[in-house]
């Protein structure tokens, strides 16, 4: 709940239920972050072990290449121990795979495609296969597909145990059990205010902390659930590749220092889980802190949009191995996408957005200098996407995500100790360049917001309107004149500015919202064509950037002709109040 004055949020108990897999009598006995990976909160934490993360790719043509490989098997996989494989992943399964452990001639696992890749796909690890000397994955008509590996390399043998296939089995099929954990649940309620392109983007912020004296708290907690739910002024929910996502930014700091500044959608993408359809955007992504968190949201577009959610917080046992959540983004007009990041920690998440992406990126992933192979898979229109689960590549001393593509953008979640983020004043103007690039003018415009007002309707506000580009286009000069008429026969006049004589053809470039009515054009007491609708009738509850529309041909006289727009009605599906429209520019052509 949200006190209007402060905007401090009021806590609220609750709780949740956390699920992880069931660890039945450790069957594995394996270093402790094999065993620790069994929660999502394990992501946040230094290992106790030295491990070096591992990935290899491979295709058929590859495998039945290898020497090793027999008629009957294609080898996929060879790798040296102690270690443990933690994921595999295929294009297009086929055939029967099997993985065999410390030189055994017996394989270990032995599955149709199907079946192997969804026992070695499971998020968070729930079969982990160790391996103290080796590990090799083979398949048997495995017909043109593509494997990914990921395994991790552990430092020492001591105390590690290969796995057995009773142990394997057992944990394959062990069923998840629920643990109560107390919680804390804020709901919270604000409105972004539209950013008029001149001014500091508004800014509102939302902070929590760990009470010292809560029993409940223990010694630090963590932001398990963050969900978002957002909604135009006309009422109309929207998802997360809405404009007002895309120019908005969440920011987030944990203990005094922020980790995280990115777009509201590349957030999103990271992090969220959304159903087809849903109007609610929920983050589970695991963000620890010792005694307080801040959240800050701040608008760059031209819409006033609320934005209604809630946060779950959970006590989180601290210590020195605790990593915080970071976040990093790199726009597509940046003179880099590649992203450097120094000392240690773990990748969370990664996305990459390109225009040119057809079916997946090529990324270069390079962790303490070492290469990782690593392809995104497209998940939507230009974004390739990857989420690391429990075998989150560790860094002890450098990572370096480069795309093999042409300046893309690119957005990371990952853990580090706590560090300051990119430069604030830096975001901000990538973030203006992402969001409202630099204007550009439509080739003999006549910007309407630049005119001259020569009379209107008493009373009537009218005034220059900033709007940044939409899926449905842009603004010549990123502007319009933004006029609130809320009645029939309210009008506006202009001086258009002739410089030569002459039969010229009018193009008015008019803008389309959700409350705009029909208006008509005249020049000098004559009417100038049909009306025009400006309701936007293909997107009921967004802005539609100007379509073209001529206005006829009429002979011009220097130094000037006086344009009239009036109201003179609307379209039944228009909003309160009914009659608004805007004004883009004036094209002058030769007639034809």
């Amino acid at each position: 709940m949200q006190d209007e004055e402060s905007g401090r949020v009021h806590r609220l108990w609750s709780s949740f239920t956390l699920v992880v897999p069931l660890q039945s009598g450790e069957p594995l006995r394996a270093p402790s972050t094999v065993r620790d990976s069994t929660t999502l909160a394990a992501l946040s934490e230094w290992p106790r072990d030295a491990l070096r993360s591992r990935r290899a790719t491979c295709t058929t043509t590859e495998a039945a290449g290898d020497p090793r490989s027999t008629p009957d098997e294609a080898q996929f996989l060879s790798v040296h121990g102690p270690g443990v494989l933690l994921r595999a992943a295929s294009d297009a399964p086929s055939g029967r795979w099997r993985v065999y452990v410390d030189g055994a001639r017996e394989p270990l696992v032995d599955l149709e495609a199907g079946q192997f890749f969804t026992a070695l796909s499971a998020r968070p690890v729930s079969a982990p296969i160790v391996f103290v000397e080796s590990c090799r994955v083979t398949a048997k008509g495995a017909a043109s597909q593509r494997a990914t590996f990921d395994w991790q390399a552990f430092a020492s043998a001591e105390l590690v145990r290969a796995t057995d296939a009773t142990a394997w089995s057992q944990a394959r099929s062990t069923t998840p059990t629920a643990v109560r954990v107390p919680s804390r649940e804020l709901p919270f309620e604000l409105v972004l205010s539209p950013h008029d392109g001149r001014d500091a983007a508004r800014a509102l912020v939302l902070e929590w902390s760990a009470p010292a004296d809560d029993t409940l708290v223990g010694r630090g907690q963590a932001i398990d659930s963050l969900s978002f739910e957002l909604e135009s002024e006309s009422g109309a929910a929207l998802d997360a590749d809405s404009t007002f996502a895309r120019s908005t930014a969440i920011a987030l700091a944990f203990d005094g220092r922020e980790t995280l500044r990115m777009p509201l959608d590349e957030f999103l993408a990271l992090s969220a889980t959304t159903e087809p359809g849903a109007v609610t955007h929920t983050c589970r992504t695991w963000m620890p802190y010792r005694h307080r968190a801040r959240l800050e949201m701040r608008a760059y577009g031209s819409e006033r949009v609320a934005v209604r959610g809630r946060v779950r917080l959970s006590p989180a046992d601290w210590s020195e191995r605790t990593l915080y959540l970071h976040g990093r983004w790199r726009s597509a007009g940046a003179s880099s996408s590649t992203i450097e990041l120094a000392g240690r920690g773990r990748i969370a998440a990664l996305t990459c957005q390109d225009a040119d992406t057809d079916g997946g990126t090529e990324l270069q992933l390079v962790l303490d200098g070492e290469s990782l192979a690593q392809r995104l898979t497209t998940v939507g229109a230009g974004r390739a996407s990857e989420r690391f689960a429990i075998d989150a590549p560790l860094f002890s001393e450098s990572a370096r995500i480069a795309p093999a593509q042409r300046t893309p953008e690119l957005a990371l979640l990952y853990y580090a100790p706590s560090a300051a983020s990119d430069d604030v004043g830096a975001f901000d103007e990538a973030m203006r360049a992402a969001v409202m690039p630099q204007s550009v003018a439509l080739p003999g415009a006549l910007e309407c917001e630049s005119m001259k007002v020569l009379a209107s309707t008493p009373g009537l506000g009218c005034g220059t309107q900033a709007l940044a580009p939409n899926e449905s286009g842009r603004w010549s000069n990123g502007e319009q004149l933004f006029v609130r008429a809320t009645a029939v026969g309210q009008f506006v006049e202009l001086e258009l500015p002739v410089t030569r004589s002459g039969a010229r053809e009018l193009v008015l470039y008019a803008t389309r919202s959700w409350d705009y009515g029909t208006i008509q054009c005249s020049l000098g007491g004559v009417r100038l064509g049909a009306p025009v609708a400006t309701f936007h009738a293909e997107a009921q509850t967004r802005i539609g950037a100007p379509r073209a529309q001529s206005l006829g041909t009429v002979e011009l006289q220097p130094p000037r002709a006086v344009l009239r727009i009036e109201v003179v009605g609307t379209d039944p599906r228009s909003r309160p109040p009914h009659y608004y429209f805007g004004l883009d520019c004036i094209v002058l052509k030769e007639p034809r």
